[in-house]
């Protein structure tokens, strides 16, 4: 499957929520779909859940 119109993927290991990268200036808001462990810690069956929930609304 190929994907168009996305900029960037970002992964991240550990067990601390970080959402530091949900503002990046000059950026829209509305464009940027946070999942997983940047909302607060979860498992990962949880986490591809959100994102499989969020890129299926794309």
């Amino acid at each position: 499957m190929l994907v168009e119109g996305v900029s960037a993927v970002v992964l991240a290991h550990g067990h601390a929520s970080v959402a530091d990268l949900l503002e990046v200036d000059g950026f829209p808001r509305e464009r940027i779909h946070a999942v997983g462990d940047c909302l607060s810690p979860r498992t990962v069956e949880e986490a591809v859940l959100e994102g499989l929930t969020v890129a299926s609304a794309l």
